[in-house]
């Protein structure tokens, strides 16, 4: 499964406050006010929905073996938001356990400002990568997020940064290779200048990673606007033929929206996780289901 931007407001104004009041040491850290007055009058509890969350979370513990959550679970990235919502991804059983695997990355929320302390409540997010299911699949973990100056919200990757990913990564046998991220890995923004002020800032260091680490598929989030892309950013249609293996040059790259994005239910927009079927026998994604709940129930449409 896939979530991404859950975005919930999990914490005490008091505590929001107090926090905001001792942090504010760069002009940086004023981006919490930013983030604070945006929260209060844009990201409130109307917004995005905790009821969503729970029935995602839900389906998910049932019907998968493996949660894959790409970033912005906090709004402003304190220290008692961060705590929180790991707890409550503990209690909804989105975190490693017996009987559910999970990799997790940091938005661009997630690291609001560089005395953000998501990794080191949520060390397991950091640069890495995961072997899973006898080794047919691997999770590998990039994170894009970087503190911002107010009203931006872009991401970065660095070359010492892939260099050293790179280094880490086995020598490739047959698995199927994830890529988890934040920010998309190519345009989709209307301009370049909101790609520069939203998206992936110098977004070719990566490509060359991509083609490096032998990437087959790309899992990220950020714009909260489910798509699947081909590598060179042109759209799939759904009636389209895709054949998505360890074998293929092709990359394919998911993004499944909000998970919680409930404000435009009214207007169709739904909240919406994407579920992956993978045969790990032939190393391949055999279909790629999205699930979005209508304020009700959950409905389930293949994308592939």
């Amino acid at each position: 499964a896939h979530l991404s931007d859950t975005h919930l407001t999990h914490f005490k104004h008091g505590s929001l406050l107090r926090d905001l009041r001792q942090g504010v040491s760069s002009i940086r850290d004023f981006k919490c006010l930013q983030g604070l007055l945006n929260l209060y009058y844009f990201r409130g509890p109307s917004k995005y929905g905790e009821k969503a969350f729970h029935v995602a979370a839900s389906y998910i513990k049932e019907n998968c073996d493996y949660v894959c959550i790409t970033g912005d679970i906090t709004n402003v990235s304190l220290l008692d938001e961060c705590l929180d919502m790991r707890q409550r991804l503990e209690e909804e059983g989105l975190l490693a356990n017996d009987n559910l695997r999970s990799t997790i990355v940091a938005g661009n929320h997630d690291a609001y400002v560089p005395s953000s302390p998501f990794y080191d409540v949520f060390p397991e997010a950091k640069d890495g990568f995961q072997l899973y299911s006898d080794d047919s699949i691997m999770m590998i973990r990039l994170q894009t997020a970087v503190p911002q100056y107010p009203f931006f919200s872009a991401g970065r990757v660095e070359e010492d940064q892939l260099d050293a990913l790179l280094s880490q990564l086995p020598q490739r046998k047959q698995e199927l290779r994830f890529l988890l991220l934040h920010h998309p890995p190519f345009s989709r923004q209307s301009s370049a200048l909101a790609e520069y002020v939203h998206g992936l800032q110098n977004a070719p260091l990566l490509h060359a990673f991509l083609k490096d680490a032998q990437v087959d598929v790309v899992l990220h989030g950020h714009t909260h606007r489910p798509s699947l892309t081909h590598v060179d950013g042109s759209l799939i249609h759904q009636s389209s033929p895709l054949a998505i293996n360890s074998s293929n040059d092709q990359i394919s790259i998911f993004d499944p929206g909000s998970t919680t994005f409930v404000e435009k239910l009214a207007e169709g927009i739904q909240p919406c996780f994407f579920v992956y079927h993978v045969n790990t026998n032939t190393q391949s994604i055999e279909r790629v289901e999205s699930l979005s709940f209508d304020g009700f129930k959950l409905s389930s449409s293949f994308v592939l």
